[in-house]
């Protein structure tokens, strides 16, 4: 099925169930959007979804006779799912829907930065708005110093919901250091001496394990 367009169908009885693939945009991982439009008063519609495997990822259903139902995901780019609609186990429901998939391009301006060798970068002394989308998303920039000295990398939380965690790696890629912010919504900071004309990158990642997710500001500044 093609995205950003509603298509027709209908639930014939307990036992029918509609599938339909489709395949997300290139570049970069979003928010996908999937809403069945009740067309009737008497389905109880639920919405499946799968991956490129055909394994269930979820789903969600409705309680009530003729109410539409909304299914959002984190979907990986230039991939093909899944989404199957079915009436509500056990209810016996049949009606008419209208379906459709949208993403909803809730990434920031300076994806897909999702791993080192694609780093986002920045100017010293300049501010990033960004945000990350969900507990599997990780932002990483690179940036130059010009006289070395400390470097400090300050994140300002434009959310009440995201716990921010700085990790600093050299122009080998190696890891010289970082820290990890211990409340949602609060601001964080990381100093670190660094070499003069060097290369350093910089990942902003939701706190291990803590699933968080939100909007942020970030600036490198030489002190």
């Amino acid at each position: 099925m093609p995205l950003d367009t509603g298509i027709a169908g209908a639930i014939a009885d307990s036992s029918d169930k509609d599938t339909f693939q489709f395949k997300t945009p290139p570049k970069y991982r979003d928010w996908i959007e999937i809403t069945l439009e009740n067309r009737s008063t008497t389905l109880v519609p639920r919405i499946e979804l799968y991956n490129a495997d055909k394994s269930d990822m979820g789903g969600t259903a409705a309680s009530t006779a003729g109410a539409n139902v909304k299914h959002t995901f984190v979907a990986l780019p230039d991939t093909v799912y899944y989404v199957q609609v079915a009436p509500v186990c056990c209810g016996g429901s049949s009606g008419a829907y209208s379906l459709s998939v949208k993403p909803l391009k809730a990434y920031d301006a300076y994806e897909p930065n999702d791993d080192i060798r694609h780093a986002a970068a920045i100017g010293l002394g300049k501010t990033v708005d960004a945000n990350i989308m969900d507990a599997g998303d990780t932002d990483f920039y690179q940036f130059k110093t010009s006289k070395g000295g400390n470097v400090l990398v300050s994140v300002t939380n434009r959310s009440t919901t995201l716990v921010p965690d700085i990790a600093v790696f050299d122009a080998d890629k190696s890891r010289v250091g970082g820290t990890p912010a211990s409340t949602p919504g609060a601001d964080h900071r990381y100093s670190f001496p660094s070499q003069p004309n060097a290369m350093y990158y910089v990942q902003i990642s939701p706190v291990c394990c803590g699933g968080s997710s939100g909007a942020y500001s970030l600036a490198v500044t030489e002190q």
